[in-house]
């Protein structure tokens, strides 16, 4: 798969499915799941922090706005093209 070349302060976000359980049994619906994802992509803005440049290389999940991406489809797989700004925390 060849990922496009993003531009600017934005990043490409990988969503994640609707998970059903989390740690300690807390249910989540599918709609609150929405806003997890992982980034596979960012720009070469002057605007993106360290952190999601290191969280990219970890495949670490962040949590993003829900209404706030551009939907794109790359080789059959459904990804979020984003500000980097709507990328609310990178989870530890």
């Amino acid at each position: 798969m060849t990922l496009p070349l993003i531009l600017g302060n934005r990043a490409l976000v990988e969503m994640e499915g609707a998970n059903v359980t989390e740690r300690g049994g807390i249910i989540i619906s599918p709609v609150a799941s929405e806003t997890r994802g992982k980034i596979v992509a960012l720009g070469d803005g002057d605007k993106i922090p360290t952190m999601l440049k290191t969280a990219v290389g970890e495949q670490r999940t962040v949590i993003v706005g829900r209404h706030t991406a551009y939907p794109v489809e790359i080789d059959g797989k459904k990804y979020q093209l984003m500000s980097v700004e709507d990328i609310y925390a990178v989870e530890q």
